[in-house]
């Protein structure tokens, strides 16, 4: 169990270095609940450094109840900047409905290269794999992000800023594979496997807009992606298993939270 030493460490420094291994926490890691802080997670490698919650932890055990696992900043503002995550995997465990992977804020520059954030409870559970909830999230950039499991992949919401995907693998999730409302969002190779039945994409409400280019979706249901009269622009972009490419949806007819 890490926890403590986890803790002490965020607390000591804003630069983490994990080499290979896994580090096992019960309960949340808060990197800061400061304004104009800037915090840096970087791994060994990808697979070979994992960041895993303890299975059935206290606190985590309300899907209605989201409580994320790591959280870059617990505030209410976006004066965030430079918040980074590289080379690593973050694992929510088995018994933790109510967990997200990772909440991140950053503004301005930041993002994730090389991650993997994953459910390895054997019904997938857990409610986000990414939380984007926050105001206002981005400009920022998630490189090679892999999401698997979860109820929702990528949760994001709030306009005015933008975000980019590159390269980015989306599996199993139960609901939805990535929603957003009212963002902006640019993803480029997007790699979407549903066995569950959950669409890729649900875009919708406000100002939300999707560049999707070089897309390859599969799964099964009714559309690859859920429409709710919001901007989308799709290149260069393959589905399989669905009825359709593209539905048009009201917000209201599906349960999204």
């Amino acid at each position: 169990d890490d926890t403590e030493a986890l803790k002490r460490a965020a607390r000591e420094s804003r630069r983490l270095y994990f080499p290979n291994g896994t580090y096992l926490m019960r309960e949340s890691l808060v990197l800061t609940t400061k304004r104009n802080q800037s915090y840096v997670l970087q791994g060994q490698s990808e697979r070979g450094t994992v960041l895993k919650l303890k299975d059935n932890a206290r606190g985590f055990e309300d899907p209605r109840r989201r409580r994320a696992f790591v959280e870059y900043f617990a505030g209410t503002s976006n004066d965030q900047f430079h918040n980074m995550m590289f080379n690593m995997t973050v694992d929510v465990g088995g018994g933790n409905p109510g967990a997200v992977g990772v909440q991140h804020m950053t503004h301005n520059s930041g993002g994730f290269y090389d991650v993997t954030i994953r459910s390895s409870d054997p019904q997938g559970r857990g409610a986000v794999g990414l939380d984007l909830t926050q105001p206002w999230p981005g400009p920022a950039l998630y490189k090679r992000l892999t999401v698997e499991g979860f109820d929702i992949g990528i949760d994001v919401y709030h306009s005015t800023y933008s975000n980019v995907f590159e390269f980015l693998t989306l599996k199993n999730q139960r609901k939805i594979g990535l929603k957003n409302v009212q963002n902006i969002l640019t993803i480029r190779g997007l790699r979407s496997e549903q066995n569950r039945g959950a669409p890729a994409i649900f875009n919708g409400s406000g100002d939300a807009m999707i560049s999707l280019l070089e897309a390859n979706l599969t799964g099964k249901g009714a559309a690859a992606i859920e429409n709710d009269g919001a901007k989308l622009f799709v290149r260069d972009s393959t589905q399989s298993g669905y009825e359709k490419f593209v539905s048009q949806t009201e917000f209201a007819t599906r349960e999204v939270a």
